[in-house]
C-alpha cells in the first residue's frame, strides 16, 4: 500500500522515513510508556531514531550508550537525558564481571536505582549485550535491535534471575510507515539533525566515500537535480 507523503515532511524528511518506520516498529515489540527509564545501546542512526520515538512516547528517562564520545554528545544534545561512554574491556577481564562493575558505577553516578525497565540494544557488540543485561531491572524488558555475531553470549543465569522478558525486532511490519510520516508531519520526531549531509544521484559515489569515512550522522541521496 502506498503512503502519500504530506507537503510539510520534505524530500530530505522522507529519504529517512524507512529507518524511522523501523524505530517505530521496535516502539510496538517493547510496548513502550510514558513511565519508563529506557537504556539505547547504540548511538549510530538507529539509535537516534529509536531514542526519538522514544521521546514521542513520552518516556520519563533515556540513558544514552556508545564508545565515541562524539556520538554520545550528539545523543544527548538530540534525545537523550544522560549519555555514558562505555569503556572497552583492555584488560580482558571476564565479560560478565566487566559489564556489571561498569553498569554498578553508572546506576550509582546517576541515581538510577535498580535499573532500567526497558533495554535497546542497538549496536551488535555482544559487550553491550552483556552491560544490557545488567542494566535492566528486574522484570524489565531486553529487546535485541543490533546485528552483531551470529553467536553471542547472554549471561541467561542472570536473565533467568531478573525474570526479564526478551524480544528481537528487525525491520518492519505493517502501519510502520504510516506511523512514521504522521510522526514527521506532527512534529512529534524532528529528523532533520540526524541528516548531517546530502548528495545529488550524480555524486553517489561521494556519499558512500562520506559513510565509509563515519564521520556523518545519515547520510541523503537526493535524486532531483
Amino acid at each position: 500500500m502506498t503512503v502519500p507523503i504530506p507537503e510539510t515532511v520534505s524530500w530530505k524528511e522522507a529519504g529517512c522515513i524507512q529507518p524511522l518506520a523501523i524505530a517505530v516498529h521496535l516502539g510496538r515489540r517493547a510496548n513502550m510508556r510514558a513511565h519508563q527509564t529506557v537504556a539505547i545501546f547504540g548511538c549510530g542512526p538507529l539509535g537516534l531514531l529509536i531514542m526519538a520515538v522514544a521521546r514521542s512516547y513520552g518516556v520519563k528517562k533515556i540513558i544514552a550508550f556508545d564508545i565515541e564520545k562524539s556520538r554520545v554528545d550528539f545523543a544527548t544534545s538530540y534525545a537523550a537525558d544522560i549519555g555514558i561512554v562505555s569503556p572497552i574491556n583492555k584488560d580482558n577481564k571476564p565479560a560478565l564481571d566487566f559489564a556489571s562493575e561498569f553498569i554498578d558505577e553508572v546506576l550509582q553516578e546517576h541515581g538510577l536505582g535498580s535499573g532500567a525497565d526497558l533495554t535497546i540494544e542497538a549496536s551488535g557488540a555482544e559487550a553491550c549485550v552483556q552491560m544490557g543485561v545488567v542494566i535492566t531491572k528486574p522484570g524489565g524488558t531486553y529487546i535485541q535491535a543490533g546485528l552483531g555475531k551470529p553467536l553471542s553470549s547472554v549471561p541467561l543465569f542472570l536473565f533467568t534471575a531478573k525474570e526479564l522478558t526478551m524480544k528481537g525486532t528487525v525491520r518492519y511490519s505493517p502501519g510502520c510507515f504510516a506511523d512514521a510520516i504522521d510522526l514527521l508531519a506532527r512534529n512529534a520526531v524532528d529528523i532533520k539533525p540526524l541528516i548531517t549531509s546530502s548528495y545529488p544521484m550524480s555524486k553517489i559515489n561521494d556519499a558512500f566515500i562520506a559513510q565509509h569515512a563515519r564521520k556523518d550522522i545519515k547520510i541523503v541521496v537526493m535524486n532531483q537535480e
